[in-house]
């Protein structure tokens, strides 16, 4: 039996789970959004954290938030095999865990291996309904593999569930003008634009340029 002390810890260091976001898709990786926000500078030491964390795993403990949260850690540091290793073990030990399927699709999706990232996200969305950066970054795996009808459902039921993401709408918008419907691009553009998306503010202006060419 865990000690008060020694279980606290393992509470404690949930609070470190990565927040689950939505990527806009970018023409260019230069403009790609990173996913998950990182804490503020000085907010947390990632070297002390990750020790503990290790500790914990030494002592025996098997328990699939710790290795999730060193996951983040490892992410956090830029330790990309590290980080989706760890994402696997806790997956591992608790086959549920939507968020570690999630965060380990969100690495494939970097690493541009979009078959794996969709079945990350696959599994996501059966664990949690709900998941609106699920359907949205597998709708991004999709579009990156050509698959403009699946991504555009995607996008859509992503949609249903939070019709105020202006990361939707732009990358729906990218969809409808791959599949040459200008008119409904636009529309999603200015939807997305009118919230203040930055992407969506410079792509209307470039077609409008275009335009009066």
């Amino acid at each position: 039996m865990l000690s008060k002390n020694l279980f606290f810890n393992i509470l404690f260091s949930a609070l470190l789970l990565i927040p689950l976001t939505c990527e806009a898709i970018a023409e260019s990786s230069r403009d790609q959004a990173v996913p998950g926000e990182r804490p503020e500078k000085g907010s947390f030491d990632p070297e002390s954290e990750l020790k503990r964390l290790d500790d914990m795993i030494e002592m025996g403990i098997k328990n699939p938030v710790v290795f999730y949260n060193r996951g983040w850690i490892h992410e956090y540091k830029g330790d990309l095999d590290e980080a989706r290793e760890d994402y696997a073990r806790a997956i591992e030990i608790d086959g549920s865990y939507a968020d570690a399927y999630y965060n380990r699709g969100l690495l494939y999706l970097r690493a541009k291996k979009y078959e794996e990232a969709i079945g990350d996200f696959s599994n996501t969305i059966s664990l949690k309904p709900e998941s609106v950066d699920a359907y949205c970054n597998r709708g991004n795996a999709y579009s990156r593999l050509g698959k403009t009808d699946l991504a555009l459902k995607d996008y859509d039921m992503a949609l249903k569930l939070d019709p105020k993401d202006p990361d939707l709408y732009y990358n729906r918008a990218l969809i409808y003008l791959k599949k040459g419907d200008r008119p409904k691009a636009l529309a999603n553009l200015q939807i997305a634009a009118r919230s203040g998306h930055k992407l969506a503010k410079k792509y209307l202006k470039r077609l409008n340029s275009e335009k009066k060419r």
